[in-house]
């Protein structure tokens, strides 16, 4: 019998129902040779499993790596009763996890930069001092705003609040708040239409 096996025997015991458990190992060198008996177990069972539920299948090698490096963090596991049942459920959990990344990064939303599509003058030197000149000119423009305006124009535009929330802040109607909105953009406009 060969070692792998012998560590497999002894590391799971099949009971009856088709349920699995964990011998006993309290050396982590056992620990480490048990998970590593459980991969060839499971392994492929896990690999379908991510394979029918996820699109990319170059990812499934790591979600079954995620599952046993979770399993191996968990240190002692000999309390499972039904460790199939634990593997899977850790499969799931590391699928959610996954979900919930990929869902607060928006992955799906963004566009690989090719160089191709880069305009060689999009960082011109030219370029670049034309947008602080314009930077320069409309900061001026807005000191020129009396300082509610000012104030209104950067919380809106600026420090990205909704109009009500500027209204709450300062105290005054969301009306309000739109028509000092209205005076700023329109004297900004006009000063960048002086400018060309």
């Amino acid at each position: 019998m060969s070692r792998h096996a012998r560590a497999l025997r002894a590391s799971l015991r099949v009971l009856e129902g088709g349920k699995a458990t964990v011998a006993q190992s309290e050396n982590p060198d056992k620990r480490d040779d048990t998970i590593a008996s459980l991969h060839p177990v499971y392994g492929p069972a896990l690999a379908r499993f991510f394979q029918r539920r996820i699109l990319e299948h170059a990812d499934v090698d790591d979600l079954v790596q995620e599952v046993f490096l979770r399993l191996s963090r968990r240190g002692d596991l000999t309390d499972i009763t039904n460790i199939g049942g634990y593997i899977f459920q850790t499969a799931a959990n590391v699928l959610k996890d996954r979900l919930r990344h990929r869902m607060s990064r928006q992955t799906a939303d963004h566009n690989l930069l090719d160089d191709q599509k880069i305009d060689d003058t999009a960082f011109s030197p030219e370029r670049v001092l034309v947008g602080k000149e314009t930077l320069s000119h409309l900061s001026a423009a807005l000191a020129e705003l009396p300082d509610r305006t000012q104030m209104i124009f950067v919380l809106c535009r600026l420090e990205g609040l909704q109009y009500a929330a500027v209204a709450k802040k300062l105290g005054i109607s969301v009306s309000s708040v739109d028509k000092h909105m209205a005076k700023a953009m329109d004297h900004l406009m006009c000063r960048l239409k002086d400018l060309r």
